[in-house]
């Protein structure tokens, strides 16, 4: 493990591809805005013990993505200028 401490990612251009953020640990903040993603990686789930905030907007999501329920953490959800026409009545969302 490099990182040892909680920490957070700011990605404005993916160098890589996104599924390679499994790969990373003790995140607690990912923003990866402006990225042309159609969906979140099911890698997003390898940092549900530690992610609190997670900012996709200004994607081209159109699904509330389901696997982010995984993360229990999570208080902070930016999915804003994406493609979503609509959230499931069966979404669980705390305003």
């Amino acid at each position: 493990n490099v990182f040892r401490h909680p920490l957070s990612v700011f990605l404005t251009v993916l160098l890589t591809p996104l599924e390679d953020i499994g790969n990373l640990t003790n995140i607690v903040s990912l923003k990866a805005g402006f990225n042309n993603l159609h969906t979140l990686p099911v890698e997003i789930e390898e940092m549900s013990d530690t992610l609190t905030s997670l900012d996709v907007s200004h994607n081209k999501i159109s699904d509330y993505p389901a696997n982010i329920y995984v993360c229990s953490l999570l208080m902070e959800l930016n999915l804003s200028h994406n493609r979503l026409e609509k959230v499931s009545r069966h979404t669980k969302v705390n305003i």
